[in-house]
């Protein structure tokens, strides 16, 4: 890729349905820059593969198994952001309910989680305390790589789906249908839209590192309900951010 290409804004995803959100408005948004993404069909933090790797090690590979394939180098990534679907991981573990009667293995409430059995109520404890250290983590980590290329994690509660339709149980086959429709009805750029579910105060008088950790800080100390709650919006404003120091 030459000095004049496109730099490129890498986002690592769990699902399509983040790619079907999000990618025309951030084609549009930002013709400057190469937007792309990388779909890991699941939570890359929590796969068995992964459980003696490092954090930062697991997003590392992923950016270097995806500059091999597209024959890229670090310097034409512009950044990495990684999205996240919360998943209930920061509830406290007496809100992790057995209950034989549901039809199946987990069900998510807004105050609780409702497992079938004593064994899956144990999966996804250890699942919460893994994935939760791994998000702790990572919320405070700003670049990755040895040539310190920026990074940031943006989050869903619990899902993406739960955020735009309330529904923390969604249809696997239904997903994207639904997101399909919903922006084709949407009468506001989705990152406005989202700005609904940011649910903080005085947020133009904030910066954007402070707004970010402010997100982050509310999440982890809920350990009462799963809240529609997002910091998706400051994605675009942090890519906004890394056009105008790319270009001074």
């Amino acid at each position: 890729m030459s000095q004049s290409s496109k730099k490129v804004v890498l986002l690592l995803v769990e699902g399509d349905s983040e790619e079907t959100l999000l990618f025309k408005r951030l084609q549009r948004l930002f013709l400057q820059h190469d937007i792309r993404f990388r779909v890991e069909y699941g939570d890359m933090l929590y796969k068995d593969s992964n459980q003696r790797k490092s954090s930062k090690s697991i997003i590392g590979e992923r950016v270097k198994d995806f500059l091999k394939t597209y024959k890229l180098k670090e310097r034409d990534l512009l950044c990495v952001l990684h999205l996240v679907d919360i998943d209930g991981i920061f509830l406290s573990n007496n809100r992790i309910i057995v209950n034989p009667e549901i039809s199946q293995q987990t069900v998510y409430e807004r105050e609780r989680i409702l497992v079938k059995s004593e064994k899956q109520r144990e999966r996804i404890q250890a699942r919460n305390k893994k994935r939760s250290l791994r998000m702790r983590e990572l919320c405070r980590t700003s670049t990755i790589l040895p040539t310190k290329i920026h990074y940031q994690m943006y989050f869903f509660s619990g899902h993406l789906e739960h955020v735009l339709f309330d529904e923390l149980n969604p249809q696997q086959d239904e997903k994207i249908r639904m997101i399909e429709d919903f922006m084709d009805e949407l009468d506001r750029p989705i990152e406005q839209y989202l700005l609904l579910f940011m649910d903080l105060l005085d947020l133009e008088e904030k910066e954007y590192r402070e707004v970010y950790d402010l997100t982050w800080c509310k999440i982890i100390e809920n350990e009462s309900e799963i809240a529609r709650f997002t910091n998706v919006p400051l994605l675009f404003t942090f890519i906004d951010l890394e056009l105008k120091k790319s270009s001074s």
